[in-house]
């Protein structure tokens, strides 16, 4: 006990001296005694189990994960190794008082000169009156994008300095982020946005430890399986999505058949609950929820948590705004992947491609030096 209050405290200084520009939650925990996973499941493919309880007890996400794991050393043969860091990043981008009044500001002086504008052109009241009818009823949307725009920049560049804070260790090559997420609004406007995620960190040495955890391998991708299942407030999906961690982070869409089977649980869920409560339950954002866990650890599954909640949830399984719209015009839903973002560490001496090219990849992000 005196050693991990120790280590605990260590950790903790940390996360202190760090910037203050993310949050860390407490360290990934795995359930001790998962039954198996089915074997009707092949390595690589997609599969539809049922699903498992989960126990109460839990043990360290590194001992679930030792048969898949392998010691945490530099590969003899210095190519790169899979390491998922042991706790995930958690980042808040919002919106103060004082922007939230300078977007509002800003948006009604925008429509006020673009009615001047009318007016000067025309000379006569009815110019302006004709632009507000056309301008008026695009304006709560623009606010929404312009709003979302803003928590998007705060959102990258702090999702930047916790890539770069990796970047520093000798040998990374790749950043690999699970992202999840939800945003918050305040009528039309964009006020809140807060992003949970699985750092993935693809090295010749195992990166150094600090604010986000301990570093452990994962031997093989490919063959480690990932199990992701839908819960709510109400209850869990029978339906369980299988997959493998490769094409989890190659961003592979979520099967139609299994969006088709978790709305039906959202649906069965909500029957029998006055339309109040069904409204109320929406508007809650942590209320539907993506776990994930990986599966075939030598003392059980190892749970990583949700790594989609609210809206962000409904989206992915095909209940957002626009699925709704394509489904009462006889359109098919969309199948969307888990959205994760990519970082590749350009170090020194390395080959350069072309500098527009590098400049775009690191205005969006997919690409950064270490920092010195």
């Amino acid at each position: 006990m005196k050693v991990r209050a120790l280590a605990a405290a260590l950790l903790c200084a940390a996360a202190v001296r760090a910037p203050a520009q993310w949050e860390v939650r407490a360290p990934l925990e795995a359930p001790a005694a998962l039954p198996p996973a089915s074997a009707a499941a092949p390595l690589g493919a997609s599969a539809l189990v049922a699903a498992a309880a989960l126990p109460e007890a839990a043990v360290p996400l590194a001992a679930a994960l030792a048969p898949a794991a392998a010691p945490a050393s530099a590969p003899e043969d210095g190519a790169t190794r899979l390491y998922l860091m042991s706790q995930p990043l958690h980042s808040t981008a919002q919106l103060g008082p004082v922007a939230r009044a300078a977007h509002a500001a800003g948006s009604i002086a925008w429509e006020a000169l673009k009615a001047w504008g009318g007016w000067h052109a025309t000379g006569t009241p009815m110019g302006a009156a004709a632009v507000m009818l056309v301008e008026l009823p695009v304006s709560p949307a623009m606010l929404t994008g312009r709003t979302l725009l803003d928590l998007n920049a705060r959102y990258w560049l702090k999702r930047r300095a916790a890539v770069g804070a990796l970047a520093r260790s000798p040998g990374v090559a790749r950043v690999r982020v699970l992202t999840a997420g939800h945003t918050e609004f305040w009528g039309p406007m964009a006020v809140r946005k807060e992003n949970s995620g699985l750092l993935f960190v693809e090295s010749s040495r195992p990166p150094l430890s600090g604010p986000f955890g301990e570093p452990i391998p994962i031997a093989d991708p490919a063959r480690q399986r990932v199990r992701l299942t839908l819960s709510g407030s109400q209850g869990s999906s029978p339906t369980v999505w299988t997959t493998t961690l490769d094409r989890l982070l190659d961003r592979a869409p979520i099967p139609p058949e299994i969006s088709a089977a978790w709305r039906e649980s959202v649906r069965e869920l909500g029957r029998g609950r006055a339309a109040a409560a069904r409204l109320l339950d929406a508007a809650k954002a942590p209320s539907l929820r993506i776990e994930a866990a990986l599966v075939g650890g030598a003392s059980g599954d190892a749970n990583l948590g949700a790594i989609a909640e609210g809206p962000a949830a409904r989206a992915l399984i095909g209940l957002g705004r626009l699925d709704r719209v394509r489904a009462f015009l006889g359109l098919s839903r969309r199948s969307r992947a888990i959205p994760v973002s990519d970082t590749r560490v350009e170090r020194p001496g390395a080959a350069r491609g072309p500098f527009w090219a590098r400049a775009w990849e690191r205005l969006t992000g997919r690409l950064i030096s270490p920092p010195r």
